[in-house]
């Protein structure tokens, strides 16, 4: 009866053991998910921005032209009045 007990104790040791290393595995995991998406929010930021600049950029540059493009066509008009 007392080997039974023992085994009964061993077993549930066990147990314990494969749980709390399931748990300590399962917390790594979400560790290295939590700093992969922290990382790739870092990283999608920082491209966003750089993406932004440059359609700013391209926005100027297009406003630009169009006013030389009216310019020219306002000088156009004046020339052939």
């Amino acid at each position: 009866m007392v080997i039974k007990g023992e085994e009964k104790e061993h077993a549930l040791y066990n147990k314990v053991r494969n749980a709390e290393y399931a748990r300590q595995k399962q917390e790594q995991a979400v560790k290295r998910l939590s700093q992969k998406l922290t990382e790739l929010k870092k990283e999608n930021s920082i491209k966003i921005k750089q993406e932004m600049s440059e359609l700013s950029k391209a926005e100027e540059d297009l406003e630009q032209k169009l006013v030389r493009e009216k310019a020219a066509l306002t000088k156009v008009g004046t020339v052939t009045e």
